[in-house]
C-alpha cells in the first residue's frame, strides 16, 4: 500500500507538473552550446570554456555572490601537495549526480588530493546554469564529457580512475564497460535503476507532452532543485543501456557504495546487477544500513543506526559529503525535510524545519512516530572510512 501511495502521488504530480510555469528564466533554456568533446583533450580549455558559459547563463541563487557560487559548482582540477612527487602516476575524475554540479564530489576530491593524486571534476552538460537546460540534452553528451574527462587525464597519468555518484555512477560504468584500459571505478548509489521504475519509464513519453516532473523553489545554489521530464528520461534510457553493456560483466576493478534506504534508486536492482559483475576483476560493495534486501556474497554491511546522534538510517544524497561541509554537512546551510517532494506530510516537514533537533534518515523511510518529523541525512556519517575503502582500493600508501 505504501508503494501504491509512492506511484499514485508521484504521478499525480507528473501530470500536474508544468500547469503553472513560473514566467523566471531559471524555467527557460539558455541556449548555452556544449563544448566540442571529441576534439580536444585540453582540461584547461574545457574549464575555461564551462566557467564562461557558467558565468554567461547561469541564474544565479545570490547576484551578490556569483564568484563564490560560480566557483563552487564549475569543473576543476585540485592542487596537489607540494611534496607530492612529478608527475602525478593515478588520476581520478569525478562525475556528479542529476541537478547536481561539480561541487557534489569536492569533498572527496580533496580528500584524495591530498595523496598526490591528480583530480578533475568535469560539470555534466545541461548542468548548473538552469534546470531548463537539461530539456533538450541528450545522454550522449553526458556519455561524451566523461569520455573527454577520462582522455584528459590519461594523456598525464598511468592510471586513470572514475568516481561517479547516482547518474555518475551510471556513466562511469558505461565508460569502464567501452574502455578496459579505465583502471578502476568508484560507485556511490549508481543510478544502474532508478526507484519506482514503471513510473520512472513514463517519462520517455511523458517529456513530449510536459517539460516538468516537478518545479521547486529555487533554494540550494549548488543544486537544481526542478526537475525536467527529459532529464528523468534519459537518465532512464541510459541506464537501460548500461545495464545491457554490463551482462557480459566488466574487465576493471569495481567498489561500490549504497545507502540500504534510497529515495532514488532501487537498491534491490542495483545489487543484483553489481552482483552480476565480474568478481574476478575485483567487485567490492560497501552497504550503510541493515537490510533484508539480498546482499551479494562478501559485501560489507555498515550499521548507520545511532540513537545518540538521532541518525535513522542513511540517504541517497548523503553518500558524497563530509560531516563539515558547509552547504550539506552538520551544521550546513541546507535543511532537507521533504516539503516539496508531496510524499511528506505537510505539517511533520513544517514541523521539522522548526525544530532544531530532528531524527535524520532517508525521507519517505519510516512511518513511526518515534522518529517523525524526519529531517533528511544529508551528510555521511562513515565519510572518513568510506575515503580509506577508496584510497585501499587505489592502492594509495
Amino acid at each position: 500500500m505504501r508503494y501504491l501511495r509512492i506511484c499514485t502521488t508521484c504521478l499525480l504530480t507528473c501530470l500536474a507538473a508544468c500547469s503553472d510555469v513560473p514566467d523566471d528564466e531559471y524555467y527557460r533554456p539558455s541556449g548555452a552550446r556544449l563544448f566540442d568533446y571529441a576534439s580536444s583533450s585540453n582540461f584547461q580549455a574545457y574549464r575555461d570554456f564551462e566557467t564562461d558559459k557558467l558565468r554567461r547563463h547561469r541564474v544565479y541563487f545570490d547576484p551578490a555572490a556569483r564568484d563564490d557560487e560560480l566557483a563552487r559548482v564549475a569543473p576543476f582540477e585540485l592542487k596537489r601537495p607540494n611534496t607530492c612527487d612529478e608527475p602525478p602516476t593515478k588520476g581520478i575524475l569525478l562525475v556528479h549526480g542529476l541537478l547536481d554540479t561539480a561541487f557534489a564530489l569536492r569533498d572527496i576530491g580533496e580528500a584524495l588530493a591530498s595523496d598526490c593524486v591528480l583530480v578533475r571534476a568535469i560539470i555534466l552538460p545541461g548542468h548548473g546554469t538552469r534546470p531548463a537546460d537539461l530539456i533538450g540534452i541528450d545522454r550522449t553528451a553526458w556519455i561524451d564529457a566523461v569520455a573527454f574527462g577520462q582522455r584528459s587525464l590519461s594523456e598525464i597519468v598511468d592510471e586513470v580512475y572514475i568516481i561517479g555518484y547516482s547518474l555518475g555512477g551510471t556513466l562511469a560504468a558505461n565508460a569502464a564497460a567501452d574502455n578496459p584500459d579505465i583502471a578502476g571505478i568508484v560507485l556511490l548509489a549508481p543510478a544502474l535503476q532508478v526507484a519506482y521504475p514503471w513510473l520512472a519509464w513514463q517519462s520517455v513519453w511523458l517529456r513530449y507532452v510536459r517539460d516538468w516532473i516537478d518545479i521547486d523553489p529555487h533554494s540550494i545554489p549548488v543544486r537544481y532543485q526542478s526537475m525536467p521530464t527529459n532529464a528523468i528520461a534519459e537518465t532512464v534510457l541510459l541506464a537501460s543501456e548500461t545495464r545491457d553493456q554490463l551482462e557480459a560483466g566488466l574487465r576493471v576493478p569495481t567498489l561500490s557504495f549504497l545507502s540500504s534506504t534510497d529515495l532514488a534508486i532501487n537498491v534491490e536492482d542495483v545489487l543484483l546487477e553489481l552482483s552480476r559483475l565480474n568478481a574476478t576483476s575485483g567487485n567490492s560493495i560497501v552497504i550503510y544500513g541493515d537490510t533484508d534486501l539480498p546482499v551479494p556474497m562478501g559485501a560489507q554491511i555498515h550499521p548507520v543506526f545511532d540513537r545518540s546522534s538521532k541518525i535513522l538510517n542513511h540517504a541517497h544524497v548523503a553518500l558524497p559529503f563530509a560531516p563539515d561541509n558547509a552547504v550539506f554537512g552538520k551544521g550546513g546551510s541546507h535543511k532537507e525535510c521533504g516539503q516539496n517532494i508531496g510524499l511528506i506530510d505537510k505539517e511533520d516537514a513544517e514541523h521539522c524545519m522548526r525544530n532544531p533537533e530532528n531524527w535524520k534518515g532517508e525521507l519517505g523511510s519510516t512511518d513511526s512516530r518515534e522518529f517523525l518529523p524526519l529531517q533528511r541525512l544529508t551528510y555521511n556519517p562513515h565519510f572518513d572510512g568510506m575515503i580509506d575503502d577508496i584510497r585501499a582500493f587505489l592502492s594509495i600508501d
